[in-house]
Parts: structure tokens; C-alpha cells; sequence
């Protein structure tokens, strides 16, 4: 199982990624990014939280995905089974909906012996 790992950066003004607020103390935090596309999830950015200091500082945090592993597929697959399946959002999630998810999964690639095979990767079951 892969699970995000925590990604620190500090910046100094002339390198923020965003814009703070307040020229004291600021903060901002997001969730991950993502739209619907012919209906699928396509994902965007990464959560992240930042906090600006005195508006010249910056600390940024960001879920990262491991290297071996591609982070928009991470974040679909989560998206697809949370808002897809058609389960009920304020219920936990279960091994049921993971293989509910993993059945009805879209994407497909063609391997060398020219079959279809699905991209779902078991690696990123929570």
C-alpha cells in the first residue's frame, strides 16, 4: 500500500507559490485538485496547507506521491471511488467499495500482446 508522504519547502518572497493575505500571518490550505471530465476525475494539484510569516517567509506542505508511482493515478483512483461508485458519502469506506471501484474502473491500456488490461494499481489501496 502507497500512501502520500508529507512535502516541506520554504521560500522566501521572491519564490512563493501563492499569495499571502496579511503581511503578519497568513495561511491557506487546499484540497486536492481536480475537475470532471466526460465523466471521470482528472486530478490537478496536490493538497497542500502553506503559512506565510511576516510576508517575506514561507512555509509549504504537500501531500507527495512516491516516485514510483504516477500521482495523478493516486489521486483518480481515490476520487473515483469516493465520488463515482455511486456509495454514500457519509459512510466509511469499505473493501466493498474498493473492489466496487476497482469493477467499474474506465481506463484501460494496450499491453504488448495486444490486449486490454485495466490501470487500476492495487498499490494505492488504503
Amino acid at each position: 500500500m502507497k500512501r502520500p508522504k508529507l512535502h516541506f519547502e520554504f521560500n522566501t518572497k521572491s519564490s512563493f507559490r501563492g499569495y499571502p493575505g496579511n503581511w503578519l500571518l497568513s495561511w491557506e490550505c487546499e484540497d486536492v485538485g481536480w475537475k470532471d471530465k466526460y465523466g471521470t476525475p482528472r486530478f490537478e494539484t496536490s493538497p497542500y496547507f502553506t503559512i506565510y510569516l511576516f510576508g517575506f517567509f514561507q512555509v509549504w506542505i504537500e501531500l507527495d506521491i512516491s516516485d514510483d508511482f504516477s500521482e495523478s493515478e493516486y489521486w483518480e483512483q481515490l476520487l473515483w471511488m469516493l465520488f463515482y461508485i455511486g456509495r454514500e458519502s457519509s459512510r466509511t469506506l469499505t473493501d466493498d467499495d474498493w473492489e466496487e471501484a476497482k469493477k467499474t474502473w474506465p481506463w484501460t491500456s494496450v499491453g504488448p500482446d495486444g490486449v486490454k488490461k485495466s490501470t487500476w494499481a492495487d498499490e494505492y489501496h488504503l
